[in-house]
């Protein structure tokens, strides 16, 4: 099948575009165009500056330099329309600039002239590919794929239930990868049930009965394995398209959609999962020395992912994913553990409805003071040579002439400078169109508001542990997610740009962080009635990768690059070569994860 989608998608591209046209720019990379001007001007050197759509309040960056009677030629980036300012000096001209604004082709040009006349500037647009018929060629065969197993599934159910081992089976194998269930009762009734015994921890327990099977929330691996398997295709580059690329500022992609779904599940899981160790009555000191445990692997091994990026020791990447993830980890169970009441003393009181909040009121208040604290640094904290509260990206060809050149991030950046020194990314997706210098995406401030976020996913997953029935879980959970999305939406003002707080993932800002546990809130309901409600889906494939995405996070990040994952084949840089790179490492990140189920083999920690 990947052999199948590697041939498909090469010839989908070979036969999108003329083929002399492609053996000219044959250099492009999949998301380039060619730039050319030809002087005509006998005494005049010409100069071609530009700028793209995405950056935002961004004066025009050099591009060209072009003696007289000569030519020269540049790539650009043509995701978004580029403004271009053609200028130069002759006094034989009335005219001493063009302007253009134009959407080029992928592997398509713009020809310029200038030429002593009224009219000095000649534009001649080259046409360029359609560069969308390898993703829809992919669409097509993934669509397929899902439909014959949905058919089979559907047809053969009865069979697969009584033939194939059910999920819950290896629920006692998964424990707490990332904070997943130990046991997802989700049953209120269960708490005033006498605890039983507590067993050693086994990594081969023996099968689950009928009635714990019933307690298992498939949805909450499936939405796990969602977000990884996408998180893993854009990691792979995504097949070199815009939208799977991160953002370069403010706004949103489908890149930037992932980490945080990830974040959330794991605040809903632990939830699931600390409360079945309340009811055993395990001892919040063990439990406090498991989460640190926890905490420190998983930092551990963001340190050792960010060495494999070959990093020296001295410039080492202190931050990263997995160390947000331990982080944001640990502060829920710290509040969990030192907040929580053991008990539901409010089930047959007024505030019952809303006892999944009300019982856990301090939480609420230490979240909101995070919050608040965020807000404080953000928009108080006083920056050297920057304004006050500021928000952008700075850089070189930023804000009118790059003013705030050395102001990325405002206080968030300023904060890691100080902290981690040249310890920090150095290669954020602001820095080539924005011309910044490092900068963390996972820096300290943003941690304050990821914390929070993993706390609105704690507070979805008390919402199954406090309601017993589907209806009421449901309701509260979509009410939940449209709050969110619309405090979010209006911090932002629902604007891209300008808002009072943009939508920004570089800065896990308060309205970023609100949008996506509004999605997260929304997805995860979505999923629970498909899959646990109306058992529509079994949440394959998603589901297997989600009940071991320790491993298979760690695994596709260790094998970046190295053949077949995420490998460059060989031939033109284009969208089919790299979407067929992408889906490959991807799918077998997907295979893998199943193999690893159906032997049952699960690394936890």
């Amino acid at each position: 099948m990947l052999l199948f989608l590697v041939v498909l998608l090469s010839l989908s591209s070979s036969l999108a575009h003329d083929t002399s046209y492609s053996e000219r720019r044959s250099h492009l990379g999949a998301t380039e165009g060619l730039v050319c001007l030809e002087n005509s001007l006998s005494h005049a050197t010409v100069f071609v500056n530009s700028t793209s759509d995405d950056c935002y309040q961004c004066r025009p960056a050099p591009l060209l330099t072009v003696d007289p009677n000569s030519i020269n030629c540049a790539p650009v980036d043509v995701d978004f329309k580029l403004h271009f300012v053609i200028t130069w000096n002759d006094s034989h001209l009335n005219n001493s600039k063009c302007l253009k604004y134009i959407k080029i082709d992928e592997k398509g040009g713009l020809n310029i002239t200038v030429v002593a006349s009224d009219s000095p500037c000649q534009f001649v647009p080259i046409k360029g590919v359609w560069p969308y018929t390898p993703i829809l060629v992919a669409l097509a065969i993934y669509s397929t794929l899902a439909i014959a197993a949905f058919v089979y599934e559907r047809l053969l159910k009865k069979r697969a239930i009584a033939c194939c081992k059910s999920l819950a089976d290896t629920e006692s194998l998964v424990k707490s990868d990332l904070g997943n269930p130990e046991e997802a009762r989700v049953n209120p009734d269960d708490s005033l049930r006498p605890s039983p015994p507590q067993q050693p921890e086994n990594l081969f327990p023996v099968a689950k009965t009928v009635a714990q099977q019933r307690r298992r929330l498939r949805s909450l691996d499936t939405f796990r394995g969602l977000s990884l398997v996408i998180m893993i295709f854009v990691n792979y580059r995504g097949g070199d398209y815009w939208f799977f690329k991160h953002s370069k500022w403010n706004g949103l992609t489908v890149a930037d959609l992932v980490f945080p779904w990830f974040d959330f599940i794991l605040g809903t899981s632990a939830a699931i999962s600390l409360n079945s160790l309340d009811r055993r009555d395990v001892s919040r000191w063990r439990i406090l020395l498991k989460a640190l445990r926890r905490f420190v692997i998983l930092f551990a091994l963001g340190i050792i992912i960010s060495s494999n990026d070959g990093g020296s020791l001295p410039t080492l990447r202190i931050p990263g994913v997995l160390q947000r993830l331990a982080i944001s980890y640990l502060g829920v169970t710290l509040m969990h553990l030192i907040l929580a009441p053991k008990r539901d003393r409010n089930a047959d009181k007024v505030f019952a409805p809303v006892r999944e909040i009300v019982n856990h009121w301090a939480e609420w208040l230490v979240a909101l003071c995070l919050i608040a604290l965020w807000a404080g640094l953000t928009f108080l904290l006083h920056v050297p040579n920057c304004p006050t509260g500021y928000l952008g990206p700075g850089g070189l060809y930023g804000d009118d002439n790059g003013k705030n050149h050395n102001c990325t991030g405002g206080a968030a950046g300023y904060i890691d400078s100080v902290l981690f020194k040249k310890h920090v990314y150095p290669h954020p997706t602001c820095k080539e169109l924005y011309g910044t210098g490092p900068y963390d995406p996972e820096g300290t401030l943003g941690t304050l508001t990821s914390i929070f976020l993993a706390f609105l996913g704690v507070h979805a997953g008390r919402v199954f542990l406090t309601h017993r029935d589907d209806g009421p879980r449901l309701k509260r959970l979509i009410i939940a997610g449209i709050i969110a999305g619309a405090i979010g939406t209006g911090l932002a003002e629902g604007k891209q740009n300008g808002g009072l707080i943009p939508i920004n993932k570089n800065l896990w800002s308060l309205s970023y962080v609100l949008v996506m546990a509004g999605t997260a809130y929304l997805l995860l309901s979505l999923c629970y009635f498909v899959i646990d409600v109306k058992k529509f889906w079994l949440g394959g494939p998603f589901v297997y990768p989600g009940m071991n995405s320790i491993l298979v996070y760690v695994g596709h990040e260790l094998a970046d690059g190295r053949f077949p994952f995420a490998y460059s084949w060989p031939g033109e840089a284009n969208h089919a070569n790299q979407l067929a790179s992408s889906l490959i490492g991807m799918t077998l990140w997907v295979i893998i994860a199943y193999y690893l189920y159906v032997i049952d083999f699960f690394v936890k920690v």
